[in-house]
């Protein structure tokens, strides 16, 4: 199948993590190396001894032997810090385990000779016929499995290594990635894993530990963005990975950088030379420190399959498998073995637990992201249920995020909706959960304030990432080549507004296994289907508020359609960004709720729309006509997110698919023969849908809204044809919430947009006038939904690059776009599985399209769209 991922220029990257990091980075602290890497003093005094011995520090020069102290560019620098890092980490060996040769930058960057040992072969023998067993979490100093150093002081002793790691120059090759699905780029200098990332095979970015940028430049925080985006890159492929370090190197001096899902911390910059022990603190703490310290999940762990697909036990932490052996595996389909508390147990301090196999992601895009959520989503078994039948056994989506302390728990949100009211009725329209708990790691909840950064305190005010670095040169041409995944819709962490700082929020790692399963909104059948998915959710959502829980974060992404028939066309998902609206106190500085490109212009600036009096209403959803009543403007007031911002989200939801796609399960490919026409309405989209510049973005709403000129002509005269019955809807919703905001009396909103809809369906089943184009696309995507084995992802608009940039590139990406949907691109895949309720569509001739249809150039790869819009 085509690739999920937005292309991207590390432009797009660098602006992608300064928004997404906006007031949360912090550096000088002078506490961060010494609590992260608590090592014990006399440990390091033996390694500095040892270093010292062997010549790679000298004592005399206060400098260590092979790295310059005046680098005159940074390419002097690699193979000499390589080479430093190296003798240091071999040096953290006790006697008996360290290879015959400290291992040199020049001899991982060239084959063994039959007359040169190899290096890479003494060292991951050593630790074949030794493994590193990982201990309780604890301090390294306190590591219970010591080994005494035969060739020195019997009271001077060393831990067990945990971590089998070794430093790679890597400043002109790219990390490699499964199914080639990461573009190039290029950390300077990383740390891997000697006995799966082999000297033949490269470095995986599934492997890469620990990312270090080298700076000729005094000034660490210059690299910042270009280490975090390396960071970035690494957590999309580390499925198992809660947070990583990095460090930037900087002419002589050094900084540790801690990067989580709050944002980010760097210790204070030291000199290496004159400071020597520090340096060796850090790096021991690399080998000697459990990897959960070190970022690893251990409550995942990854599956090896044989030729067969058949799941190899044990699963093992991904570090320890090597990736040559999954290089024709595409990510998506890696299998894992995640745990979780079983049902009922969520709140017990020791909760009984049951495993789950994940066996597909449905999506994955939003793993990369820093701060924020990032969510990751896949289909799932109980291992418990795997005697039965794969053409039987139950299916479960299991969800995988990191959410903010401070807002409601998704998963007690769903057992109050799940729950029958005082009268005895269920909720319709709502997904089903089956259980939800924290991640504990050794009994302790995984959060990212006390566990993750051991209760270390930000030190300051938080950098801005905006301003202007001058001390940071322009990076290799090479590594300005198109790169993946810069969401256009980032949810859940904005930019805050010039000036406002913030206070790190605790992350609180969670997990939710839903029963409910269905297909992203843009998968419909047809309109009556699409119709019916809007009614239920709807009604969805009036049940959530009736129960006081408002959603706060409608997208295509969080209304599924299941193929069943009423109350259940359509089910809303994701109660991550729900709030109890009864009780729910706001936080001034929280960060809004809801994917940017469909919130209400009210939501975004917190003030009310200014509509005139000069409407004309009608009652009737079919014609265009506006609203009449006469009411005096209010004056600006402070706004909360409510239900009817809800529906104004729905509204956009329609506009967006009938402006932006083709039809069902294709995006829009269909444009203006005239250029001006289609540059006009290509900005005019990217301007309403996908900017990141909050205010502009509001400010483009609020004109739609309070113009019914602009609403009618830009909007409605935008929409493609497939979706031209949708139009009335859309204006008849438009003239609702128009009257709605103007008199701020939105006590009929829920029934109007039922009795729009439900119109909608009725309409469209009396249509006759079917266009072959259009029955092919309803078929192919019936033909998709019929394959369980293909993945959803977050959604996000169409990038229609309004001033230009059709290329080449773009040509072939849209053309790969039209071959999948035409089922000309199939992978092969395994049998699949029946799900209750997702029946597909009678298969018939595929017809020709009537008339030939210009392909032109659209910048991204989307075709499908996740069942949970998480992040960011």
């Amino acid at each position: 199948m085509a690739d999920h991922h937005v292309n991207a220029t590390v432009k797009d990257i660098d602006d992608a993590v300064k928004i997404e990091l906006q007031s949360a980075v912090f550096v000088d602290n002078p506490s961060l190396i010494n609590v992260m890497f608590d090592i014990d003093p006399k440990i390091v005094d033996l390694i500095y001894d040892r270093l010292v011995a062997q010549g790679s520090y000298v004592v005399g020069t206060r400098s260590w032997a092979k790295l310059p102290r005046s680098p005159k560019n940074e390419n002097v620098l690699y193979t000499p810090l390589t080479t430093v890092l190296n003798d240091i980490t071999v040096a953290c060996l006790p006697e008996w385990q360290k290879p015959d040769v400290s291992p040199s930058a020049e001899s991982l960057t060239k084959a063994p000779t039959s007359r040169e040992p190899s290096v890479t072969a003494s060292l991951s023998d050593t630790f074949s016929s030794n493994p590193p067993q990982p201990n309780a979490l604890q301090p390294a100093a306190a590591c219970s499995t010591t080994v005494v150093d035969p060739l020195s002081d019997p009271d001077r002793i060393l831990p067990r290594p945990q971590l089998s790691i070794e430093w790679r120059d890597e400043h002109k090759k790219s990390p490699k990635s499964m199914k080639d699905l990461i573009s190039k780029m290029r950390p300077d200098i990383v740390a891997t894993f000697k006995h799966t990332s082999k000297e033949s095979s490269g470095v995986w970015w599934r492997t890469v530990h620990i990312p270090l940028e080298v700076k000729r430049r005094f000034g660490a925080v210059a690299a910042a963005t270009q280490l975090l985006r390396y960071v970035r890159q690494a957590l999309h492929l580390q499925h198992d990975r809660r947070f990583m370090y990095g460090l930037v190197f900087a002419k002589r001096s050094l900084a540790l950088w801690h990067v989580d899902r709050s944002g980010a911390l760097a210790s204070v910059e030291f000199d290496v030379h004159n400071n020597p022990k520090k340096l060796i603190q850090v790096i021991a703490g690399l080998v000697y420190m459990d990897p959960v310290e070190l970022g690893w999940d251990p409550t995942m762990k990854m599956y090896m399959t044989d030729k067969e697909g058949n799941l190899l036990e044990p699963p093992k932490p991904s570090y320890e498998v090597d990736p040559t052996t999954q290089n024709n595996i595409d990510h998506h389909d890696v299998p894992w073995l995640v745990t979780i508390n079983k049902p009922g147990t969520e709140d017990a301090t020791d909760p009984e637990t049951e495993d789950f196999i994940l066996w597909r992601a449905l999506s994955l895009s939003r793993s990369e992201v820093i701060k924020g959520r990032a969510t990751r989503v896949w289909c799932a078994w109980k291992k418990a249920d795997m005697h039965i039948p794969r053409i039987r056994r139950p299916l479960y989506v299991f969800k995988d995020t990191w959410r903010d302390a401070e807002r409601s728990v998704e998963g007690v949100l769903y057992l109050r909706a799940n729950k029958a009211n005082s009268n005895g009725q269920e909720g319709t329209g709502i997904a089903k959960m089956y259980s939800h708990g924290k991640v504990r790691i050794n009994g302790e909840e995984d959060n990212t304030l006390v566990l993750v950064r051991k209760s270390v305190v930000h030190h300051g005010e938080p950098i801005d990432l905006l301003s202007p670095q001058a001390d940071m040169p322009d990076k290799d041409p090479v590594d300005t080549k198109h790169l993946p995944v810069i969401e256009g819709w980032h949810k859940d962490h904005f930019r805050p507004f010039a000036g406002k700082a913030s206070i790190p929020r605790n992350r609180i790692h969670s997990r939710i296994v839903m029963l409910s399963f269905g297909w992203p909104l843009l998968m419909f059948r047809d309109l009556v289907e699409l119709c019916g998915a809007f009614h239920d959710a709807i009604v969805g959502h009036r049940w959530l508020y009736d129960q006081g829980i408002l959603h706060r974060d409608i997208s295509p992404g969080n209304i599924l359609i299941t193929g069943g028939p009423e109350p259940n066309r359509g089910i809303l998902i994701d109660l991550d960004n729900a709030c109890e609206w009864r009780t729910h106190n706001h936080i001034p500085e929280d960060e809004r709720s809801g994917t940017l490109a469909f919130m209400s212009g009210e939501v975004i600036t917190k003030e009310r729309y200014q509509i005139g009096d000069d409407d004309t209403e009608s009652g009737d959803p079919g014609v265009f006509t506006w609203p009449s009543e006469t009411e005096p403007t209010s004056l600006p007031q402070s706004v909360r997110h409510d239900f009817h911002h809800d529906l104004e989200s729905v509204m956009w939801t329609a506009c967006w698919m009938g402006m932006c796609r083709q039809g069902p399960g294709q995006r829009r490919n269909v444009w203006p023969d005239d250029i001006r026409a289609q540059e006009k309405l290509k900005s005019f989209i990217s301007v309403t849908f996908e900017q990141q510049h909050v205010a502009n973005i509001a400010n483009a709403k609020a004109i739609v809204m309070i113009t019914k000129a602009k609403f009618s002509k830009d909007v409605l005269g935008a929409f493609t044809p497939y979706f031209y019955p949708l139009r009335p809807i859309a204006n008849y919703l438009s003239q609702r919430l128009r009257l709605a905001y103007r008199r701020r009396d939105f006590t009929k909103l829920y029934d109007e947009y039922l009795s729009a809809f439900k119109g909608g369906v009725e309409n469209c089943a009396r249509r006759n006038d079917a266009d072959p184009y259009f029955e092919r696309m309803e078929k192919d995507v019936m033909d998709r939904r019929s394959k369980v084995d293909i993945r959803w992802d977050s959604p996000h608009a169409a990038r229609f690059h309004p001033f230009g940039g059709e290329n080449k590139r773009e040509r072939d990406e849209a053309e790969d776009s039209s071959q999948e949907l035409s089922g000309a691109q199939e992978n092969s895949s395994p049998p699949s599985v029946a799900i209750a309720g997702l029946r597909p569509h009678p298969s018939s001739p595929t017809p020709k399209p009537t008339s030939k249809r210009r392909v032109v150039a659209i910048g991204q790869s989307e075709d499908l769209l996740m069942n949970d819009n998480s992040d960011e």
